[in-house]
């Protein structure tokens, strides 16, 4: 109900600040404990639960950054909103070449021409920059629809 009456730029807005509220509950737990054993002098507490909380957060938000793409992927099929652009422009100032393409699951970069990016997107590939298992899945999406 609300993308209908606010549009998509403005619910995605909610659903990502949904997710995030729901997505700290971890570290503000982990955070809650390292805090109490630092207020009750622990002496574990600088050598195993600093580096361990530091780490914590480390792995946490790679996780959520990851989580949120799938998850505005779902969102984008669910609304219909794969024209939309949300996210990063260039900058003002940039001075350069903007390349289209995605990287393969072992982080090698594939430049594509932006009439293939527009061709695949009119077949329904589901990401253009993928991560994780999506990249496997795209390579083979790529790999049938050129040969």
């Amino acid at each position: 109900r609300m993308r209908a009456y606010f549009g998509e730029p403005v619910s995605f807005y909610f659903a990502w600040l949904n997710f995030y509220t729901r997505s700290l509950i971890l570290p503000a737990v982990v955070g809650v404990a390292v805090y109490a054993c630092y207020w009750l002098q622990y002496e574990i507490y600088l050598t195993f639960l600093i580096p361990g909380y530091a780490g914590v957060t480390m792995i946490w938000s790679t996780t959520f950054i990851e989580t949120w793409k799938g998850r505005e992927t779902v969102l984008r099929k669910q609304w219909n909103a794969d024209a939309l652009v949300l996210g990063e422009e260039a900058r003002k100032g940039f001075r350069g070449k903007l390349d289209s393409g995605f990287y393969l699951s072992d982080g090698l970069w594939v430049p594509m021409q932006q009439e293939d990016v527009t061709a695949l997107r009119e077949r329904g590939v589901p990401a253009l920059i993928p991560s994780g298992k999506r990249s496997n899945q795209f390579a083979k999406h790529v790999k049938v629809l050129s040969g």
